[in-house]
């Protein structure tokens, strides 16, 4: 690896590691505000939202482990290649988050009754998320497996402040627990759509 490159990989590496930082502290934040904005029972359906999230994380980790490992394979001349995996890649990833949409949209009178909410809209809205969110793992393990760590800091801080301002907005007008289902939905599609990697032999 030339010294520019070395530098250039300590510099965005530096970058990711920060932006990691503030993202938790974000969601901290986040965490901390809605505890205090909302009622002890709809906090707790708001952190088992979170916990859903963090389950269903295993399936995105998944793809975006895959994505960053044969994608570290390829040069910036194996542009081809490279679309070809991220095409197979996103085709799957968006087979199983209809599968996984479909039980949590289908099933959501199930887990209504299973985890005691009030409501089964909040299911609803997070099973519209799944697809999204494993599409956007995708472009995130691309942008890993390319060292593109910038970009990849850059997703996960819009992903914390746009879910942070949407959640923030929707419950300030009454949304509950509705609206932080809206904010984590929102915030996945927001991500997506700056995620998007480019392949330089394409460009």
């Amino acid at each position: 690896m030339s010294s520019t490159a070395n530098k250039k990989l300590v510099k965005e590496g530096t970058i990711l590691f920060i932006s990691t930082l503030i993202v938790n502290a974000g969601n901290y934040g986040i965490n901390l505000l809605l505890g205090r904005w909302l009622g002890p029972a709809d906090f707790s359906e708001v952190s088992l939202l979170v916990t859903l999230m963090l389950m269903l994380s295993f399936w995105a980790l998944a793809f975006q482990l895959t994505a960053a490992k044969y994608m570290a394979t390829y040069t910036d001349e194996q542009a081809g290649e490279m679309v070809a995996l991220k095409d197979w890649l996103t085709r799957w990833a968006t087979i199983v988050g209809l599968i996984l949409a479909f039980l949590m949209m289908g099933l959501s009178f199930f887990w209504k009754d299973f985890f005691q909410t009030r409501s089964v809209i909040p299911f609803l809205i997070f099973g519209i998320g799944m697809p999204i969110y494993l599409r956007m793992s995708v472009n995130r393990g691309i942008l890993q497996g390319k060292q593109d760590y910038r970009k990849l800091a850059i997703t996960y801080q819009v992903e914390m402040w746009s879910r942070l301002v949407i959640s923030v907005l929707l419950v300030s007008m009454g949304w509950g627990v509705v609206g932080v289902a809206w904010g984590l939905t929102l915030s996945l599609l927001c991500t997506l759509l700056v995620s998007k990697p480019k392949f330089n032999a394409l460009i």
